[in-house]
């Protein structure tokens, strides 16, 4: 799941030094997330760091360690970096749940939509794939 919020991600672009190097960026940081988008990304700040451009590639190439982020994120936030994990576990699996809740949703529907539709000469065999994917 993306929550995104761009207030918390203003805050994080508007920083005027990076929290790794802490080099002043006069143009502003890049909001850098330390479990990226594809992991679960969670636009809040125990997730979030402010970064100049070449920190921020350095992340990407694991020359800063996501290890070492977690630590400066957690000690920022007052909290451990257990719980960061815990907090962006529980958005994963609220994202596997909301998933299959959605396509359950859609499969109803579409059931609903092509049990009314008795022009479609495929209906027999949709009607068969979205039963498979039901159980």
């Amino acid at each position: 799941m993306i929550l995104r919020d761009d207030d918390v991600l203003a805050k994080f672009r508007a920083a005027w030094r990076c929290e790794w190097c802490l080099k002043p960026t006069p143009s502003g940081c890049d909001p850098a997330h330390v479990f990226s988008r594809a992991a679960g990304r969670v636009d809040a700040a125990f997730n979030l760091w402010a970064a100049c451009r070449s920190c921020h590639q350095n992340a990407h190439t694991g020359q800063i360690c996501r290890e070492a982020i977690l630590a400066m994120v957690a000690k920022r936030e007052g909290i451990t970096v257990a719980e960061i994990r815990s907090r962006v576990n529980a958005v994963r699996r609220y994202d596997r749940k909301a998933a299959i809740a959605r396509g359950l949703h859609e499969a109803e529907m579409l059931k609903e939509a092509l049990s009314t539709r008795k022009d479609m000469g495929c209906q027999a065999e949709l009607l068969a794939i979205i039963e498979a994917g039901d159980r």
